[in-house]
């Protein structure tokens, strides 16, 4: 018979004190780092008119994600200085809320190929893809879920020639996890879909995954000043 050696009390207090101690560094730390990070963060309101990038390297595709959190508002703040300073060869939009394809000189002249997937309730959600570029195919549905209505304006793809692209905009799961059922279809089919494409060649995932992807991710969230604890506890920080 295999015989354990039973710890002493003592070594269980000990080590219960330990572990208390490096959650509390671990806590310290991060909030060292979200104290660091506010100090760093810009304070304007607008983007500058003038915005700089490095030169793209030749040979290479320059692609860009941006959650703008409503067009019509982030055009008020400087969206057409940062799409015409950063000039990528594919941009993709998030939370465009936009109830019909807009008409935008910036991003006609810039992006031959816009696709816009547009939810059914107005002024919510909303993804685009502008590309300089032409797909091969373009699919704006999730294939296998039950409910199409609750993908529109939440997904893209684009098939080239080398690879496809996928720019997201992911279901969170809600306020007191209200709309968690719904994320888990949403990943539950997502994941077939996106492991279905590698097979035939490269995937670039692009958008706004809603999720942190550590638990370190989390906990920085939870240091930030004036960021709700709620919000990482319930919805936006899925790790």
């Amino acid at each position: 018979m295999l015989r354990t050696k039973r710890k002493h009390p003592v070594d269980v207090e000990e080590n219960t004190k330990i572990a208390r101690l490096k959650t509390e560094q671990s806590k310290t730390n991060f909030t060292d780092v979200a104290q660091t990070l506010e100090k760093t963060q810009p304070t304007n309101k607008v983007l500058p008119v003038t915005i700089t990038f490095p030169q793209k390297t030749p040979g290479t595709l320059r692609i860009a994600t941006w959650n703008i959190c409503g067009l019509a508002a982030s055009s008020k703040k400087g969206f057409k200085y940062y799409v015409e300073a950063e000039d990528a060869d594919i941009l993709v939009l998030t939370e465009t809320k936009v109830n019909n394809e807009p008409v935008d000189p910036t991003l006609a002249n810039l992006y031959p190929y816009r696709y816009w997937s547009i939810a059914e309730k107005k002024g919510y959600s909303g993804t685009a893809i502008l590309s300089k570029y032409k797909p091969l195919n373009v699919n704006m549905t999730l294939p296998g879920h039950p409910d199409p209505s609750e993908t529109k304006g939440r997904i893209i793809m684009l098939e080239f020639e080398t690879f496809y692209l996928i720019g997201t905009y992911v279901v969170n799961a809600g306020q007191g996890l209200k709309t968690l059922e719904a994320k888990k279809e949403w990943n539950t089919h997502f994941d077939a879909y996106i492991r279905d494409l590698d097979k035939k060649k490269p995937v670039i995932w692009t958008g706004d995954l809603n999720v942190a992807p550590t638990e370190m991710g989390e906990e920085l969230l939870w240091s930030i000043k004036d960021f709700p604890e709620s919000n990482c506890r319930s919805s936006k920080c899925e790790v």
